[in-house]
């Protein structure tokens, strides 16, 4: 008996955001001035500036855009660029996008969920596979907790 392929969505039925997870994307976005590390209770005021950089969109949600400057190592840390701050999201043209989305197949969910609860070392893409089908299923709170339970090591190829 075949297993379902859970929230696929036609490459055409996707945004742009969704069909640029897990590619490197040059993000423009809007940041204020930074906390004073003495007094990080205090407000602080000041002018709006702009940050442009190249970065590995991880996922896309409600809340904004998870990236990480790099891929791998110390500066893989994610974090959230929230909507109202992204000023302008590039990558690779939404054509080139859709192309390869239909030639590669559904991530299966629940042979997913059970390389996620029992990981193997030479499994090294199940961090990269498991953020691919959240950038489908956004809302798949069990793959999502899998993924946030997964050692560091397997989080990135």
């Amino acid at each position: 008996m075949g297993r379902i392929r859970e929230g696929y969505r036609q490459p055409e039925e996707r945004t742009l955001a969704d069909l640029l997870v897990g590619h490197r994307i040059i993000l423009q976005y809007a940041v204020g001035p930074e906390p004073d590390p003495d007094d990080p209770g205090r407000e602080i005021r000041g002018p709006m500036e702009a940050i442009t950089g190249a970065y590995w969109l991880h996922a896309v949600s409600n809340q904004g855009l998870e990236v990480s400057r790099e891929l791998v190592g110390e500066a893989a840390e994610i974090f959230l660029v929230p909507w109202g701050g992204v000023l302008v999201l590039n990558g690779v043209p939404r054509g080139e996008l859709e192309e390869e989305a239909r030639r590669r197949f559904a991530i299966d969910r629940q042979e997913l969920l059970d390389r996620l609860e029992d990981p193997h070392e030479r499994d090294a893409n199940l961090g990269l596979d498991a953020r691919r089908f959240l950038g489908f299923n956004p809302r798949d709170e069990e793959v999502r907790a899998a993924l946030e339970r997964l050692p560091r090591n397997f989080l990135y190829p």
